[in-house]
C-alpha cells in the first residue's frame, strides 16, 4: 500500500472474501488388523473435510485416470482409492497424468470414502497442495504419503489379494 502510495498511484483498501482452509494435525495408521497397525507418514492435502475419521479396505487404482476405474466401477465404492500421482512406470505409452485434484474428483465420483495420493518425489517427500478442483471442501479425506512408502503398500495389497484393512485416518 504505501509503496504504491509513494509511486503517485491512488490506492485503497477493499473489503473481499475467501474461503480458506488450514491444514491441522494427521494421523495415517494402515495394518491387516487393528493389532498390527502402523503409523505412517502422511500429509492432508489441502480442502479435505475439516474433520474425518475413516476406517477402510484400501483398493489400488493405479494412475488414478478415469481408465483406471473403469474395468470395475464397483471395486472403489465405499473403499479408499490408493493413487500414484503421476504415471506408473509400465503404463502404457502416451498415458498422461491428471493433477491430483482431478484424480481425487474421479476417485469420488466412483464412490471411493478416501484417497491416498503416492508422490513422486524421493526420499519420502510429501505433496502438500490441493485436492480440490474448485477450491471448495472436497466430500472425502485426501492425504499424501511418500513415494517409498506408496510402493510397499501397492506390494502388500498384491501380496493381499488387494486389501489392507483398516486404514485409519484422523
Amino acid at each position: 500500500f504505501d509503496l504504491l502510495k509513494s509511486y503517485g498511484c491512488e490506492v485503497k483498501f477493499q473489503p473481499f472474501e475467501v474461503e480458506s482452509w488450514s491444514r491441522k494435525t494427521i494421523n495415517v495408521e494402515i495394518g491387516a488388523d487393528n493389532n498390527s497397525l502402523a503409523k505412517m507418514k502422511a500429509v492432508t492435502l489441502a480442502h479435505s473435510p475439516v474433520n474425518a475419521d475413516i476406517t477402510g479396505e484400501i483398493v489400488d487404482a493405479g494412475n488414478g485416470l478415469e481408465v483406471d476405474y473403469q474395468a470395475n466401477p464397483d471395486k472403489f465404492k465405499g473403499k479408499i482409492a490408493l493413487i500414484y500421482l503421476g504415471v506408473l512406470p509400465g503404463s502404457p505409452a502416451g498415458t498422461k497424468s491428471l493433477h491430483r485434484s482431478e484424480k481425487t474428483a474421479i476417485a469420488t465420483k466412483y464412490g471411493a470414502t478416501g484417497v491416498i495420493i503416492i508422490n513422486t518425489v524421493k526420499n519420502g517427500v510429501l505433496l502438500t497442495g490441493t485436492a480440490s478442483v474448485t477450491g471448495k471442501l472436497i466430500p472425502i479425506p485426501a492425504v499424501c504419503i511418500g513415494l517409498e512408502d506408496g510402493l510397499v503398500l501397492k506390494e502388500k495389497l498384491k501380496a493381499q489379494k488387494s486389501k489392507l484393512n483398516p486404514f485409519h485416518l484422523r
